[in-house]
């Protein structure tokens, strides 16, 4: 594949995969993906962290937080548990412009989040092919102080087809 290619393909801007129908999808400048569960429509956000000098923040790549969709549309920091338990991340650089990260909660599967000039792209394995991963859906049920997650579904890109790209986790 030639770089011309692949640098124009990630020049574009993809729409979400496997929503359910009634649930929002953030508008937020600097989204990498967010997370999306079954137990209500509020929703995680991860977007890239761009410093006070318009550099990307390497220390912290990415700023995670919610988007509670009621009437005022609040944004709220993740909790101490949320943070270190479920929707956290654990970044490595690679180099200025690759950083690969996995989350605190599964650290099996892991993502290289890729920056091509001034847009940045949260790259995986997604069914055995390279994709970039546009949102994720976690199905849990409630069981006692902490939910019970029985999948996680994650939707993307496919780097080499531009086909819609899935992969279903059953921890």
């Amino acid at each position: 594949m030639n770089q011309t290619f692949f640098q124009s393909f990630l020049d574009k801007t993809y729409e979400p995969q496997g929503l359910p129908t009634d649930y929002p999808v953030p508008k937020k400048e600097g989204l990498l993906f967010y997370i999306q569960r079954n137990q209500n429509i509020n929703t995680v956000v991860y977007e890239v962290n761009i410093g006070q000098c318009n550099d990307w923040n390497l220390d912290e790549p990415m700023k995670v937080y919610w988007i509670k969709y009621n009437e005022l549309q609040e944004e709220s920091e993740l909790n101490y548990i949320q943070n270190t338990l479920a929707y956290g991340y654990r970044s490595r650089v690679i180099s200025p412009e690759l950083v690969e990260f996995y989350f605190v909660s599964y650290d099996k599967q892991f993502f290289i989040h890729k920056k091509s000039d001034t847009d940045y792209k949260v790259l995986t394995q997604l069914g055995g092919q390279m994709a970039i991963l546009t949102n994720m859906y976690v199905y849990a049920e409630e069981f006692g102080v902490f939910p019970e997650v029985k999948f996680v579904e994650l939707f993307g890109i496919c780097v080499e087809t531009q086909m819609p790209s899935y992969e279903k986790i059953i921890p």
